[in-house]
């Protein structure tokens, strides 16, 4: 070999086996490329694929060929880069350079760097007189022309790796044709060693003897080439845009992926530091901040002696906005992960207005322990992270109906410079459900929806002097605020009214699923009915022979005389006899199939307040949301004999609903959880159970409510919200979200990290 790897390089990274335990082993996320296999189903997407065709067909062979190669037990098994490889080799047979001509700039145009920038140290390296450069992926094409052209006038020796076989990397027909005096160095890719295998470079005595001198580097473009340029011979100048989880994860680069340009000193490999399944501990955005102050040295630095140089550089680990080298951290100890813990307590427990709530419990007795944060197996702990709020602290809820947003992203670009505490909140509408609820209805195309991704229960709030409602779907518990404080209450819809262009529709509680005079409301609770249907092809229809306003959150989907399909985020408004020619007036003719354009059409909704409030408290809250699992109410708990009837009472187990959660609510088991609970003061009370991790295993209802009931002995109340990937505590501190518990690992985010969610608990502290 040329000697440009050391041997003990860590030949693959990416092991599969590694995430056992994890979510994450039966998906695999890189490139944009997702794929993900069980025993029901394979999903599998290729962003790039409209990019070289538009044929369906093309697809559906695409498709065919990736299922036919990926068995659920072969996605298991194998490092991450192999099956990236093959995906690249089945694109290769199907398409030949189609997937990858699109993306090639032949312009010229340089890379403009908008991320990690080490431009500097980086032209160092291209002062050696040896350089080989590596193009793993083509986009960077424009960028390696360039620079290899420049080196190759500036009389420098050059290598080019080439790949002889592969149709996405330079053959040497094509890279003989960009500079002259160049030795080309073909590279074989093996499967089960990784994408790029620079330990199998070929042996060039040259090549050995400028290495061996300390006179040569690698010029790298593309995250294979970040990847690869691990545990070298040589210094290496890497030019990337991460998009891949792993390559995101080793630059620190989540929220705003930009081009970056990063310098790799020899013998340096950051990827033991980057376990994805573990918490991260260093990446190359901290060592180019660090770098900057005190050069090479902070290669050489384990993760804990670069935090006693820069606390706050690693106590707000996931964030790119730091300013170099700040110190207004404390360094406590020798473990970055439990000096980071007594920072923030610290820090929380000096905000007014708010008790802190931070606990582990070793679950087989729930008494007190410390967390193990660098536990190599599971240990059967939980960590609780939470905050108990005064009735006069300002709580707002923010949802974003339509996607998902980063809190790290959101509240950097947020107005105003306060302190907040956030937590994530509501049940939301993933973009899986909505492919699962459009395909129940490939037949009735007018009633599919969107890019819906809002909460699937009830709400209500004022805004800009405007009260926004829904309709309650289901009988699930709800959580308010207002001026007298905090409250929950279980909320079914009874009697309401509908405004639509101006027309009134009034109908009353008994009007609620049962056809009674010329007004029906039916809501999904009506599947309850069937609850031993499954629910992954179930449908139920409704109002047949009537005029059928189908309505989600505080949008009109369809309009028909006739039957329509009941959503299950939703609601069905059934109008007959005058009602439906009131309505029928502001429409217009039908279509052949009986649906009328909706046009601008939208509702404006009005629930009657149930009947434990009065109208002046009822008109009282600021706002009102709901969808939850009610786990303690007043003396009643939730426990392994009522479990099943209080989740039947509230609709959980009714078909409709249980396809508003990719996972079952009703079967119990260890997951991370979000609960918010209120006190006999009327104080809020908001817990995050960490889970899915070697320090902490995550919580069934039952754990939540012996945590709960220890921390905050006092409660009258505790719901169970969102959890799994979206569980996040955190704080804002001049625009930077900081997370204080553990979020589990998702396909967009590594352990520790919040990933995008579609709703916040937002506690304003100043």
């Amino acid at each position: 070999m040329a000697y440009l790897c050391f041997e003990n390089r860590r030949k693959t990274i990416l092991e599969r086996e590694s995430l056992a335990g994890s979510n994450m082993r039966q998906k695999f996320n890189e490139r944009g490329i997702f794929l993900g296999v069980t025993k029901k189903a394979t999903v599998f997407r290729d962003p790039d694929f409209k990019a070289f065709s538009a044929d369906g067909k093309e697809w559906d062979g695409y498709y065919s060929a990736v299922k036919s190669a990926f068995p659920q037990e072969r996605l298991y098994s194998g490092p991450e880069e192999s099956l990236l490889r093959e995906v690249y080799s089945l694109r290769a047979k199907l398409f030949g350079d189609r997937p990858y001509s699109a993306l090639w700039d032949g312009a010229g145009n340089e890379t403009k760097v908008t991320g990690i920038d080490q431009s500097k140290l980086c032209e160092r390296v291209r002062d050696k007189n040896t350089l080989v450069f590596f193009l793993s992926s083509p986009e960077y094409k424009a960028d390696f022309s360039r620079d290899l052209k420049r080196a190759s006038d500036s009389g420098k020796k050059i290598y080019v790796l080439v790949f002889p076989d592969d149709p996405v990397l330079p053959r040497p027909v094509t890279a003989e044709s960009l500079a002259s005096g160049v030795r080309y160095v073909p590279l074989a890719l093996k499967g089960q060693s990784g994408v790029c295998d620079l330990e199998e470079v070929p042996y060039d005595a040259d090549l050995a003897d400028s290495i061996d001198r300390n006179d040569a580097a690698l010029i790298a473009y593309g995250e294979d080439g970040l990847i690869s340029a691990r545990g070298l011979r040589v210094p290496a100048d890497v030019r990337v845009r991460p998009v891949g989880l792993f390559a995101r994860a080793m630059t620190n680069l989540f929220t705003r992926p930009a081009v970056s340009r990063i310098y790799v000193p020899a013998g340096f490999d950051i990827t033991p530091y980057i376990t994805l399944k573990g918490r991260t501990k260093l990446t190359y955005y901290h060592l180019a901040v660090l770098a900057g102050e005190i050069g090479d040295r902070a290669y050489t630095l384990t993760p804990e002696q670069a935090a006693s140089l820069a606390p706050d550089l690693f106590f707000r680990f996931y964030d790119d906005h730091i300013p170099p080298v700040r110190s207004d951290g404390e360094f406590d100890g020798n473990d970055l992960y439990r000096a980071a813990e007594l920072f923030w307590q610290k820090k929380l427990s000096s905000l007014k207005g708010i008790r802190p709530i931070h606990a582990c419990f070793d679950k087989k007795d729930f008494t007190m322990v410390e967390p193990d944060w660098n536990a190599a197996e599971k240990r059967d702990h939980l960590l609780v992270d939470g905050v108990v709020v005064s009735p006069g602290t300002n709580v707002r809820v923010l949802t974003f109906d339509g996607k998902a947003v980063s809190p790290r992203e959101y509240f950097y670009d947020e107005r105003g410079n306060k302190r907040k505490i956030v937590t994530n909140f509501t049940f939301f509408f993933t973009p899986k459900l909505v492919t699962i609820y459009n395909e129940l209805r490939r037949d009735r195309p007018k009633e599919r929806i969107g890019g819906f991704s809002g909460t699937v229960g009830y709400s209500l709030f004022k805004t800009d002097g405007k009260r926004h409602e829904t309709i309650p779907p289901y009988a699930k518990p709800c959580v308010a605020a207002g001026k007298n404080g905090f409250t929950s209450f279980t909320f079914r819809a009874g009697g309401g009214r509908v405004v639509i262009g101006g027309e009134t529709f009034r109908w009353e509680k008994e009007n609620v699923n049962e056809e009674r005079g010329n007004i029906t409301l039916y809501t999904p609770l009506l599947s309850a009915k069937d609850e031993e249907k499954d629910p992954r092809s179930y449908v139920l229809t409704v109002g047949d022979g009537a005029l059928n306003v189908s309505i989600v959150g505080e949008e009109i989907l369809c309009i028909r005389r006739g039957d329509v399909t009941l959503p299950c985020i939703g609601a069905v408004l059934s109008l007959k006899g005058k009602e439906a020619e009131r309505l029928e007036r502001l429409l217009g003719a039908p279509d052949p199939d009986g649906y009328y354009s909706v046009g601008d059409l939208a509702p404006v909704i009005t629930m009657d307040k149930p009947d434990d409030f009065t109208q002046e408290e009822w008109d009282s809250f600021d706002w009102i949301v709901g969808g939850g699992i009610k786990l303690i109410d007043g003396e009643e708990e939730i426990n392994e004999d009522n479990y099943l009837e209080l989740f039947r009472a509230e609709g959980w187990l009714s078909p409709l609903s249980r396809q508003t959660q990719e996972t079952d609510q009703h079967v119990i088991s260890l997951q991370p959880r979000t609960a918010v609970g209120i006190t006999k003061k009327g104080e809020l009370a908001v817990l995050v159970y960490s889970g899915r991790s070697n320090v902490s295993a995550g919580a069934n209802y039952f754990e939540m409510c012996r945590a709960a009931k220890l921390l905050v002995p006092d409660l009258r109340s505790l719901t169970s919200f969102d959890g799994g990937g979206s569980s996040v505590f955190g704080l804002v501190e001049g625009k930077v979200f900081t997370e204080i518990n553990l979020p589990a690992i998702t396909n967009e985010s590594t352990l520790g990290m919040g990933r995008q969610i579609s709703s916040f608990i937002v506690i304003d502290i100043d």
